[in-house]
């Protein structure tokens, strides 16, 4: 592992404040080649990253892997974290030449029509002062993958970077094999430069089983998590820095940047006759408003559903998610119909909401809630749950918080990530922003 003195300003831009562990895991990584920053769901990965865009500045080019329901929220945590940097999404525009962030959805490293090449000679332009991020790394275990060996493989797009920075909640999801073309890639010299085989027989309790090889076992795991973590892996854990995090929170996720035409259409209605002001308020049923908001939640049923399910396939965490309308719910419990999800809404009889409360509480395999804001807002303890997502949310913010407060109950110890999803360019955005900004103000008296 090479390691790098670092003497540079980390710090946050002005008018915000960085955690004092994204600070430590930001200097972690810029005193290193190769890095490997697993940080625990909510703790800020994409802030870290963001810190090192800054103390690094211009002279650097960088380039950042998101799954795709990632991209659109990454380009805005840096627009928000590192003003003044040029920031481009690749894709259908070429990027422009003073972009310095150069985002990539890592579905295009599956492309056959030439994506894969056309990346190639972008970075081989990159030169030494470029960075590379991996968002999300553990996707990237299946070393005969595309996408594995696009990025880590023999040919893979590391080598064209001077420093790579991995970024993940959840760097080993079920077995050491997962870590090893990343390791064999990054900090051979870490694993005693084993070959996949060695490798397996050392650290997934290797056998022969009469057809091949199986590697799918975990042998010598305290053995491999010491060499990654003497040099490489940062690991993190909520519980590790429970008392630099405040009990509850709150972010915004960009799950899109384009209102379909027909929501649009309504929201400018909306707002020739009320204010995002107004609408922050409790106001009087209003036609426009309750045919925005009804379009607006069936608009967001798909990308947020394709959000959660990112989440639930990549992590280990029980979700509680939110919504307003009796039919967005319905569809979102289709949408996620493989993870057997328990749901309640205003139509469940009283006596039957706390035996599916119970499921969830109890049930290791139904990791995922899906309830109605006003029928869960009260009474119910879902405290399972480390994540709450709110697809749709009320207006009046008392009831968002009481929604996500099943979750955080007396005697909680974890700390709970709330999100809300938005388009990027709805009122939904004016109206949480304010809200959210006017309860961080709220939270200082």
């Amino acid at each position: 592992m090479t390691l790098m003195s670092w003497s540079g300003e980390v710090a946050a831009p002005p008018g915000l404040a960085a955690m004092p562990f994204q600070l430590r895991a930001a200097r972690w990584a810029l005193t290193r080649k190769h890095s490997y920053l697993a940080l625990d769901p909510g703790l800020g990965k994409t802030i870290c990253a963001a810190l090192i865009i800054n103390a690094l500045g211009s002279s650097h080019r960088f380039v950042y892997f998101a799954p795709p329901f990632l991209v659109l929220n990454t380009a805005n945590e840096f627009a928000k974290w590192c003003p003044g940097v040029v920031v481009h999404i690749w894709g259908e525009t070429p990027a422009p030449p003073d972009a310095s962030v150069l985002i990539v959805p890592d579905s295009l490293l599956y492309d056959p029509f030439g994506a894969r090449e056309s990346l190639r000679q972008i970075f081989k332009r990159v030169g030494p002062r470029g960075v590379l991020f991996v968002d999300e790394s553990h996707r990237y275990k299946t070393d005969t993958a595309r996408r594995t060996r696009a990025v880590f493989g023999p040919r893979g797009f590391y080598r064209y970077f001077s420093k790579v920075v991995c970024l993940s909640g959840t760097p080993m999801p079920n077995r050491p094999m997962e870590l090893f073309t990343i390791a064999s890639a990054l900090v051979p010299e870490a694993i005693d430069y084993r070959n996949k085989h060695r490798f397996g027989m050392k650290y997934c309790a290797g056998y022969h089983d009469g057809f091949g090889y199986d590697y799918t076992g975990a042998s010598n795991v305290e053995d491999l998590g010491a060499r990654l973590k003497a040099s490489f892996m940062l690991r993190l854990r909520t519980e590790d820095v429970l008392p630099e995090l405040p009990p509850l929170l709150e972010e915004l996720v960009l799950i899109g940047d384009k209102l379909p035409a027909e929501v649009a259409a309504v929201e400018r209605a909306v707002l020739s006759a009320f204010s995002p002001l107004d609408l922050m308020k409790t106001i009087a049923p209003n036609g426009h408003v309750s045919t925005y908001r009804r379009l607006l939640g069936s608009a967001k049923v798909k990308p947020a559903a394709e959000y959660i399910k990112g989440l639930l396939n990549d992590t280990d965490e029980a979700v509680l998610v939110f919504a307003e309308h009796v039919d967005c719910v319905a569809r979102l419990e289709k949408e996620l119909a493989k993870f057997n999800p328990v749901v309640i809404t205003g139509s469940v009889p009283k006596d039957e909401r706390q035996k599916r409360v119970d499921q969830f509480q109890r049930d290791d395999t139904r990791r995922v809630f899906i309830g109605n804001v006003k029928a869960c807002g009260v009474g119910f303890t879902l405290t399972k749950a480390t994540r709450v997502v709110f697809v749709e949310f009320s207006w009046p913010p008392g009831d968002n918080e009481q929604a996500a407060k099943r979750a955080h109950r007396i005697g909680t110890t974890s700390r709970v990530l709330i999100q809300y999803l938005i388009f990027k360019n709805s009122i939904d955005r004016v109206i949480m922003e304010s809200n959210l900004a006017k309860r961080k103000n709220q939270s200082h008296i």
